[in-house]
């Protein structure tokens, strides 16, 4: 396995992680903070936020496996088209790349060579028509994988907001998951800009006030509900 698929890898690993908290605290804590406002009963929070929690993560997870899924069939069935045409007419597919190489600047003194050895070994023409056409198998997702790296990273978010209600009395566990929720909410946000190449500062001030959105109407509901 070479150190590029590796590292594009543990990316799409982190990238998953950070999405996966992300969703979690900001689906659970709003939830969390109606519930406490409009209850004042710990369990009930507690209940409600495990309830909330489990059935989002199982149901984001399932999601994502079968969307990972369905991408890597698809990807899958090119491959399979691309052998069954080397096969079947391996002079298309010779031609297709060559035009490609022309397209990109290449002479067609240049090209020969590399187009008589392409047409001498079908295991590296198919790797450099893959290339050509993104796509490689070394880089197709793992559903498994995927669906629990969502699944276990949405818990962990889940639990941001909602552990100070198992330690603490709920008027202090209030503040408390409030602040929790803020500074991680704001740090997920500066770390996404890894991936979205966004100022990392503007980002968390972004995910901070989505989230803070989501506590407040939180909160306006519990009010209302729970008088």
């Amino acid at each position: 396995m070479n150190r590029k698929y590796v590292t594009e890898s543990l990316l799409l690993r982190m990238r998953s992680l950070i999405f996966g908290i992300e969703d979690g605290i900001i689906s659970i804590w709003g939830l969390v903070l109606g519930v406490s406002v409009g209850s004042h009963d710990s369990f009930i929070v507690i209940l409600a936020g495990l309830a909330g929690a489990i059935p989002a993560a199982l149901s984001m997870a399932a999601g994502d496996y079968l969307s990972s899924k369905s991408q890597r069939e698809v990807q899958e069935s090119k491959i399979a088209k691309i052998k069954n045409n080397i096969r079947k007419d391996k002079q298309v597919v010779l031609e297709s790349l060559r035009r490609n190489y022309l397209h990109e600047g290449f002479t067609s003194k240049e090209i020969n060579p590399w187009m008589l050895r392409l047409s001498k070994n079908n295991k590296l023409l198919l790797r450099k028509y893959e290339e050509e056409h993104g796509i490689s198998p070394e880089n197709f997702d793992n559903p498994l994988k995927n669906a629990l790296t969502i699944l276990l990273a949405f818990l962990v978010g889940s639990l941001i907001p909602l552990v100070p209600f198992f330690l603490l009395e709920i008027k202090t566990a209030q503040i408390i998951s409030l602040f929790m929720a803020v500074i991680t909410l704001f740090i997920v946000g500066a770390v996404k800009t890894k991936f979205t190449e966004k100022v990392w500062w503007k980002s968390g001030l972004e995910m901070l006030s989505i989230g803070l959105l989501a506590g407040v109407i939180g909160f306006a509901i519990g009010k209302v509900l729970g008088g």
